[in-house]
Order: C-alpha cells, then sequence, then structure tokens
C-alpha cells in the first residue's frame, strides 16, 4: 500500500455498475483502526491472566501480535490426544473438558483412590492384571484459565 505503483489493469464495466469507492487513505485509517481496536481486545483478555500481571504493556503489547483469538461451538474439538503441540490455549470464554486415553481397571471397585495414600494408588494400579483402555475425563477449564502449557514447556 506504500508504492505509488499506476494500476496494471484496466477495468471497464460492460453492465451498469455501482461500487463503493474507499480511498487508499481511508482504508489504511480503518485497517489502523481495526488493528488498534483487534490489539487493545487482547490486551484487556492477557490481564486475566495472572501469568502475565508482571508484564509491561510493551511486553503484553508484542504478545498480542502472536495471539489469534478463535471461537468454537459445542462439541468441538480444540486438539486431540496425540497430536502434535501447536501452542498455549488462554479461555476467554466457555468451558473445556480435558479427557485422556487411560489404562483403568475392568472394575473400578478393585482400587478406591480415597482410601490410599498416592504413592499406594498408582502401586494397586501397577499390580491390576485386568486393564482396559478407558477415556476419562480428567479437568474441566473455563475462563481465566490456560491448556497446553505445560505441554509447550516439556
Amino acid at each position: 500500500m506504500k508504492t505509488k505503483k499506476p494500476r496494471s489493469a484496466t477495468v471497464n464495466a460492460v453492465t451498469n455498475c455501482s461500487f463503493a469507492i474507499m480511498t487508499k487513505h481511508a482504508f489504511e485509517i480503518s485497517l489502523k483502526n481495526s488493528i488498534e481496536k483487534m490489539k487493545e481486545k487482547k490486551m484487556e483478555m492477557l490481564k486475566n491472566f495472572k501469568i502475565f500481571n508482571f508484564f509491561t504493556k510493551i511486553k503484553l503489547e508484542k504478545l498480542t501480535y502472536a495471539m489469534e483469538l478463535k471461537r468454537y461451538p459445542i462439541g468441538s474439538y480444540i486438539f486431540k490426544q496425540g497430536h502434535p503441540v501447536e501452542g498455549i490455549y488462554l479461555i476467554k470464554k466457555g468451558d473445556f473438558e480435558i479427557r485422556c486415553n487411560m489404562k483403568l481397571p475392568i472394575e473400578e471397585k478393585l482400587v478406591n483412590p480415597e482410601k490410599l495414600p498416592d504413592h499406594a494408588v498408582l502401586r494397586k494400579f501397577r499390580e491390576q492384571k485386568n486393564l482396559k483402555n478407558k477415556n476419562v475425563r480428567v479437568a474441566v477449564v473455563s475462563k481465566g484459565m490456560m491448556v497446553g502449557l505445560e505441554e509447550m514447556l516439556e
């Protein structure tokens, strides 16, 4: 948009036409305002996460350029177990369920985690012979929480 190159083609009306015309200057101002509004929206969102409380305004601003805002309808997969790690997800709105495939005892009554210390529960799971692969809900995350940070740091 900064070049003063001449048009690369001729446009000629072959029927009656109507146009909305925006000057180059008006387009640049509109684009700049749009980018500025989006940046402010992202910065406000980042302020809701404790991890960013100590970031300066300039550092927060730099983060906004690396962020993409997305919406997911109910039932959408954000990512699936086994897929490559592509980023961290900062939850602005909504609730998300985290599920993992895990090998668990066929009879869940064999191990009662509430009655055993953590190390004993793990030992009991290792001793189980009748394990079955199950898809288990391990957490529900919502506004102000992050998903995927641990995997990014590994």
